[in-house]
């Protein structure tokens, strides 16, 4: 009778080995289906401490659910050794495309791989997968990718690697190929970056063939190699995010959110511009120049040809020029600017009313003519009636002046009683000379010495409050805080300081232990080593950052 594992699963062919578990094909004897089965710690039993701790991992993982995950059908124990069974993927996994990649496979696979990671890095507590390849990224049915391996942390892989190391055939060099540089320091946990470089060195792979720093992985970077180039007919994009991804510094690594953002809209062919921390997938504004000319003039820029002959009405609020409606409203009839009442006074006789600002000027400008020729005629009365008397040439006094006018607009004559007074002080007028203008205006009273005094030096209050109006010297300590960036009492600021306090955005690197408040009402401790970058401080208060602790494990500070 043919063996079965669990009495149920019937092996068909090993489509996988790793340093602490074997992947089958298996028939599911009861169901008939084609299944994948992964044995863990398959040459040797577990113990019981071992057991308990992978039961406890993967009843943690009982509720992950993406698309880009390949989940678990269920667990088991099987003479010590736990399984799992999973979907059967008939294409198995990307290790057979190596080198074959396209740039438009390289980008679906970022997507849906950050995607995944994502997902697991956004759990409480995060999940790091810690052995991103392409042995564990399958092709599903309808092509995109999934991500297995999950869910098993370091000291349950450390445990089963340790029971699994008498056979050498079960431990593989292929996991150390893609480690990052920080995983060869003396603080080695897992941080969510890991996986970003060892996701940027599969692709990597997947389109040139060769691992970036060979299979001592980031060993080689640690010993100060350069990150290769990309060569090949690739975007620059690609070029720039598999750099970033392959970053020696785990906080210069972009994070998966951002990762799988960035990616997919480059397989949606979005124009997006790729920055460390910093990715914008969603198009710029560029269209708003060119919507502008479209707007109306602003109503302090009316139409020359409308104003000057319209005034509203009193008491009514001036109205905001409409481009549509104003063609319309202009030809209605408007009132009559009251400024040709002055006329009347111009002519002497009563105005007539005017139906509109034309006949007004005609008005006007037959009164002016009147005028004149009134003037003409009294100029010749006067120069006619001084050969009659025969009287020396008398200057005329500015009252002589006002009585002249009089006589234009109606009395021509003067009478006889005026003729007489002129005549009688004619010889005064002519022993002494008219009085000037400038002698007419009366004398201001002489200064004193003490008004001249207070005249050419001000008084101290006033000194001050003209110095104290001077922007220079009041506003000088204002507007030239303290210089920016330093070194603080627990570390080194790039950014602003205000009172102290770190302030705006910048990056942090501490040199002691400090404390700080966070918007969200939290308070975080940052130890020597550790950096805070794109942190956002107000008045010394941390609203956002990425806090990469000397330990190597990150922490994001949100508002």
């Amino acid at each position: 009778m043919e063996e079965l594992f669990y009495n149920r699963y019937r092996k068909e062919k090993l489509i996988g080995r790793g340093a602490f578990s074997e992947v089958w094909m298996v028939t599911d004897t009861l169901t008939g289906v084609t299944q994948a089965l992964k044995i863990y710690s398959p040459s040797s039993k577990m113990e019981d401490d071992g057991i308990e701790m992978m039961v406890h991992e993967f009843a943690l993982m009982a509720n992950v659910n993406h698309q880009n995950l390949l989940h678990p059908l269920s667990f088991d124990i099987c003479d010590s050794r736990p399984f799992l069974v999973l979907p059967f993927c008939k294409n198995g996994n990307i290790n057979r495309k190596i080198g074959k990649f396209t740039e438009k496979e390289a980008w679906e696979l970022l997507r849906d791989t950050a995607n995944a990671l994502a997902y697991l890095h956004a759990m409480e507590p995060p999940v790091i997968h810690q052995d991103i390849k392409p042995a564990n990224i399958l092709i599903s049915d309808d092509g995109s990718y999934m991500l297995t391996d999950f869910g098993v942390s370091t000291k349950a892989k450390s445990t089963m690697s340790r029971l699994s190391a008498e056979d050498k055939s079960l431990l593989s060099a292929g996991t150390l190929s893609y480690m990052a540089p920080e995983k060869f320091s003396s603080n080695n946990l897992p941080i969510m970056a890991n996986d970003i470089f060892s996701l940027g060195s599969t692709v990597y792979e997947m389109l040139t063939g060769y691992l970036p720093f060979g299979n001592e992985g980031g060993l080689l970077q640690k010993m100060g190699a350069d990150i290769p180039e990309l060569q090949g007919d690739y975007s620059s994009e690609l070029k720039e995010v598999l750099k970033e991804c392959l970053a020696k510094e785990p906080w210069e690594r972009p994070s998966a959110k951002d990762l799988a953002k960035f990616a997919t809209n480059m397989v949606e062919g979005k124009p997006v511009d790729f920055k460390t921390q910093d990715i914008t997938p969603e198009p710029q504004p560029v269209e708003q120049p060119v919507q502008q000319p479209e707007a109306k003039p602003a109503p302090q820029q009316p139409e020359p040809q409308a104003i000057p002959q319209i005034e509203p009405q009193p008491g009514q609020q001036p109205q905001p020029i409409q481009p549509e409606p104003r063609p319309i409203q202009q030809p209605e009839p408007q009132p009559v600017p009251q400024l040709e009442e002055e006329q009347p006074i111009m002519t002497g006789y009563p105005s007539a009313p005017l139906s509109s600002g034309g006949s007004g000027k005609k008005i006007a400008l037959i009164a002016a003519i009147a005028i004149l020729l009134i003037g003409a005629g009294a100029g010749l009365w006067w120069f006619f009636s001084k050969d009659k008397a025969e009287k020396p040439t008398m200057e005329m006094t500015d009252t002589q002046e006002d009585t002249s006018i009089e006589d234009a607009t109606g009395t021509v004559d003067l009478i006889p009683e005026a003729q007489e007074a002129s005549e009688a002080n004619q010889e005064a007028l002519e022993a002494e000379p008219l009085i000037t203008e400038e002698e007419a205006k009366p004398t201001p009273p002489a200064k004193t010495t003490e008004e001249k005094v207070t005249e050419t030096k001000p008084k101290k209050e006033d000194t001050k409050k003209a110095e104290s109006v001077k922007p220079d010297k009041q506003e000088q300590p204002v507007e030239q805080p303290k210089p920016k960036g330093g070194n603080l009492s627990y570390g080194s600021w790039s950014g602003k300081v205000a009172g102290g306090k770190p302030d705006g955005i910048g990056m942090l690197t501490f040199t002691s232990a400090h404390s700080f408040k966070c918007g969200n009402g939290k308070t975080i401790t940052p130890q020597a080593g550790d950096k805070l970058t794109n942190a956002e401080f107000e008045n010394g208060i941390l609203y956002q950052a990425t806090w990469n602790k000397s330990n190597g494990a990150t922490e994001t500070i949100l508002p």
